[in-house]
């Protein structure tokens, strides 16, 4: 054989791409009995000939032996290397050039490699350069507007969602945006499962529940810490979790709010108690939403309906959120100057629901909370919904999706990590939430039963802090020129 030095490391994966033999000929049999090569193994390519290379792999008994061979690759989407070429690294250079194109975002370097057909999501999977030849893969939420999250299982192969239902996962806009402009160059293969959330190390010693202790920013809040604890999908679902957090939030008002904080709060208290013929005495006003909660935690316990009318349960959501709109305004910058524009998505289809049509218009901006003078970047959208099917709440619309927590070595929130999250995040409840969510999850707002559709709550969430002022704030900045 004619043999050549080392020329680089190759992915083993256990695909019909990848054909071991003992010798290079086509004559010799498969083998099967090494799962260290077979097991998506890096190994060293040592030499070629023709279509075949020699790799070396560790042997317990005897160390390094290099007995094996293997079809030349793409190491990134495992694309067989043609026999009439000559020249592999030429091949595989000009290769990833077209397939497999590359994005430094901070410190890393990420590559994307390719994607999966599934029934219900394209993922995309990707490979951290810089950090240890690290490989992840990203799905796009349907609830979420095709925004990309990390694709991680829990149990019994369900996504995990993490322990926010959208802060945690969220992919870096940077990288988000490096995909929504290159994903179409990918070459394509079969759906297949993702890591396991208690498997995956990000840094070589720590499992990704290890790693999100550290991530996690609590805010120095008492009002955010209680409507944190209300997080996204379990209002949709529960509307009696509202009524207990709006209760929480009077029990503790003499330490977190203004008197004219207060004052919103109770008015909002009655109308909602007024919107079901109760309330009418103002005296009894605390004590009747005490009695409202206590209610409709019965019924939700025993499986009862709660008895309230869709535009009730809207309504009340649309209090709670305005509330806490109205107290992040009260209590937070908005430094405009900071507002960037990110990307367009241009118009795209939902990946399960063909006849849902959007367009969304990605942005950042920077706030500052008043008294402690911490800061966080804004992601938010501006975004087009149009549903064929169900027309009447086609329209333009609003939303925040992300809030990112600066630490003091960071660059303004933006710092990226290994597996193209932002390095930190944090909560503040169902105020961070998603424009659509499943009906089962939101079943008791929604108007059918159907339990594998959606339920678009984006008129819901629609024109609220920081997006409200800042198109008010625009039109001004308009109106000037």
């Amino acid at each position: 054989m004619d043999y050549r030095p080392f020329i680089g490391r190759a992915l083993i994966n256990n695909t019909p791409n990848i054909n071991l033999r003992k010798t290079p000929t086509l004559s010799s049999t498969y083998i099967d009995t090494n799962p260290t090569i077979l097991d998506k193994k890096l190994v060293d390519i040592l030499s070629f000939s023709g279509n075949f290379t020699e790799v070396r792999r560790l042997s317990k008994q005897i160390g390094w032996v290099s007995t094996e061979y293997l079809n030349l690759v793409c190491d990134c989407c495992f694309e067989p290397f043609p026999i009439q070429l000559k020249d592999y690294i030429a091949w595989v250079e000009a290769h990833k050039k077209l397939f497999h194109p590359k994005i430094t975002i901070g410190r890393y370097e990420f590559q994307l490699l390719y994607k999966e057909n599934g029934l219900h999501y394209k993922k995309i999977k990707i490979r951290n350069i810089t950090q240890q030849q690290i490989t992840f893969v990203v799905y796009p939420s349907n609830s979420q507007g095709n925004i990309y999250r990390l694709c991680l299982q829990d149990v019994e192969n369900h996504l995990y969602k993490g322990n926010d239902y959208v802060a945690e996962t969220f992919i870096h806009m940077d990288l988000q945006k490096f995909i929504n402009e290159n994903k179409h160059k990918l070459k394509q293969f079969e759906d297949q499962e993702c890591e396991n959330v208690t498997s995956i190390i990000p840094y070589g010693f720590e499992t990704y529940r290890d790693y999100l202790v550290k991530r996690y920013v609590e805010f120095d809040d008492e009002f955010i810490k209680i409507i944190s604890k209300l997080l996204c999908g379990d209002g949709f679902s529960h509307t009696y979790k509202i009524i207990g957090n709006m209760i929480d939030i009077f029990d503790a008002s003499t330490r977190i709010l203004s008197p004219i904080q207060c004052s919103r709060l109770l008015v909002d208290m009655e109308n909602i108690l007024k919107s079901i013929h109760l309330g009418t005495d103002k005296s009894k006003l605390v004590i009747e939403f005490k009695e409202l909660y206590v209610d409709l935690f019965k019924k939700n316990r025993s499986g009862q309906d709660s008895g309230l009318s869709n535009m009730i349960k809207y309504n009340i959501m649309r209090y709670y959120l305005i509330f806490i709109s109205k107290y992040l305004y009260d209590n937070y910058n908005i430094e405009f100057k900071t507002i960037r524009e990110l990307f367009n998505s241009g118009d795209f289809f939902m990946e399960k629901y063909k006849h849902i049509k959007l367009n969304f218009t990605f942005y950042s901006v920077v706030i500052q909370n008043k008294t402690n003078k911490l800061t966080y970047t804004i992601i938010y959208a501006k975004y087009n919904y149009e549903n064929s099917l169900e027309p009447i709440l086609n329209n333009n619309y609003t939303i925040m999706l992300n809030l990112i927590p600066h630490g003091l070595d960071e660059i303004k929130g933006n710092e990226i990590n290994s597996l193209g999250l932002y390095k930190k995040y944090t909560i503040i409840g169902i105020y961070l939430c998603k424009p659509f969510d499943y009906v089962l999850q939101v079943k008791s707002m929604a108007l059918g039963e159907e339990t594998h559709n959606y339920h678009f709550l984006g008129h819901v969430y629609d024109n609220l802090f920081p997006v409200k002022q800042i198109n008010e704030y625009e039109r001004e900045q308009k109106k000037d020129k």
